[in-house]
C-alpha cells in the first residue's frame, strides 16, 4: 500500500483552501439530492482521480454495514459487486485497525487475494486511496475512496494528506447540508412538541434535532439514541408501514432519497402529567398564580410548584406559553380538568 513521497505546495494548500470554503458555502445552499454528487468536482480540485465512492456505514466486527452510497463514474452495480468481496477487501480491516490514517492500494499489490483483484479488474480500477472519519463511540462514519484507472501515477503522500484533510470536512458539510433539511422540516413544526430525524434505511440515526430523543424515550425510555428501536427498524427494513402509533407517540417516516426523514410528537400531551399535574398545569396556564392556582386546587403554593417543575420536565418545555399550547392541541376534555378531588 505504498504511495509516492512527494510534499504538498504551498500553491496546493491555497487551493484546498478555497475549495473547503466552497464545500461549507454550498452545504448551506444546495439541494441534499445534489450536494453529495457535487462533492467530486470540488475533490477534483486537490486530488486527480477517474472514479469515486464516497459511503455512510456502520463497522461491526461482522464488517461495514453500508446506509447510503454516492458513485461517481461507477456503475450501480459496483455495491453490490463489492459487497460480495468486501470480506477479501484489505481497506475494510484497515479501517478497523487506522480509522484516522488514509492508505492506498494498487491491483498489483502482491498481497490482494485473487477475487479481490479481479472485482477491481471488473471496474477498471487500477489503484485506489481510501480516508475515512469515524465517529468511535457510534461506530459509524464516512469513507471516501477515490480511483485511477492507470497504475500510474501512483496516488502521492501529498495526495493521501490531502484526502486526509478532506473527509472530516466533507463529514462535517455532509452534516450541515442533511441538518438544514431537518430544519426545515422542523420550521413547519412546533419545536416544542415535534422531534425530527434522518435515518438510514437500515435504522441508524445520522442526525437530529434536540427534541427527538426527549420524544422518542417517551415511548422507549431506554433507548439510547445511535438507531431507531428494534422492533422499528425491523419494521423499516422490511418496507412495512412508514408510521407508527404507540403508547405516548405517533411517528411518520417520508424517503428523502436513500435515506428516511422521521417525525416523531407525544401522542396526547397531556397523557404523560397526572391527573393533578394536569390541573395545575391548566389553571396557571389560564394566567393565575402559584397563590391563586394553590387556592383554587386546595394545596400549597409549594406543592404547585413542585408539580409546575414535574410538568416542565415531562413535556420538555420551559415556559407557561408553551404549556398553554401544548394543552390547547388536547381535546377540551383531556385538557380541561376539575378542580378538585383529584390524586
Amino acid at each position: 500500500m505504498a504511495c509516492a513521497d512527494l510534499p504538498m505546495s504551498t500553491q496546493t494548500m491555497h487551493q484546498f483552501a478555497m475549495a473547503v470554503y466552497a464545500l461549507y458555502r454550498d452545504a448551506q445552499i444546495a439541494d441534499s439530492s445534489r450536494f453529495e454528487a457535487q462533492l467530486f468536482e470540488l475533490l477534483h480540485q486537490s486530488i486527480d482521480f477517474d472514479a469515486a465512492w464516497l459511503g455512510h456505514s456502520t463497522l461491526t466486527e461482522q464488517g461495514v454495514v453500508l446506509h447510503s452510497s454516492t458513485l461517481h463514474a461507477l456503475p450501480p452495480s459496483y455495491l453490490s459487486d463489492w459487497s460480495r468481496v468486501q470480506h477479501l477487501d484489505p481497506l475494510v480491516d484497515w479501517a478497523k485497525d487506522s480509522p484516522q490514517a488514509p492508505a492506498c492500494l494498487s491491483v498489483a499489490d502482491a498481497d490482494l487475494h485473487p477475487d479481490f483483484r479481479a472485482f477491481l479488474a471488473q471496474h477498471a480500477v487500477a489503484q485506489a486511496l481510501c480516508a475515512t472519519a469515524m465517529d468511535t463511540e457510534l461506530k459509524t462514519g464516512l469513507h471516501i475512496s477515490l480511483y485511477r484507472r492507470s497504475i500510474q501515477p501512483a496516488f502521492s503522500i501529498a495526495e493521501q494528506e490531502a484526502l486526509q484533510a478532506w473527509v472530516p470536512n466533507v463529514r462535517a458539510a455532509i452534516a450541515l447540508n442533511r441538518m438544514r433539511d431537518v430544519e426545515h422540516t422542523a420550521s413547519g413544526l412546533s419545536t416544542a412538541t415535534w422531534g425530527v430525524a434522518l435515518v438510514s434505511q437500515q435504522g441508524v440515526v445520522q442526525m437530529a434535532n434536540p427534541r427527538f430523543a426527549q420524544v422518542m424515550r417517551l415511548e422507549w425510555p431506554e433507548w439510547t439514541g445511535a438507531c431507531l428501536p428494534t422492533t422499528l427498524s425491523l419494521s423499516v427494513a422490511a418496507g412495512q408501514s412508514k408510521n407508527h402509533i404507540g403508547e405516548r407517540i405517533q411517528l411518520e417516516l417520508q424517503p428523502r432519497e436513500d435515506l428516511l426523514m422521521v417525525t416523531v410528537r407525544p401522542l396526547h400531551l397531556s397523557s404523560q402529567l397526572s391527573a393533578r399535574e394536569r390541573a395545575v398545569a391548566w389553571h396557571f396556564a389560564q394566567g393565575l398564580t402559584y397563590k391563586a392556582v394553590a387556592k383554587t386546587l386546595g394545596i400549597a403554593p409549594a406543592t404547585v410548584r413542585h408539580h409546575l417543575r414535574q410538568v416542565y420536565r415531562k413535556l420538555g418545555i420551559q415556559d407557561k406559553g408553551a404549556i398553554a399550547w401544548a394543552l390547547s392541541q388536547e381535546q377540551p376534555s383531556a385538557a380541561s380538568p376539575n378542580r378538585r378531588g383529584l390524586d
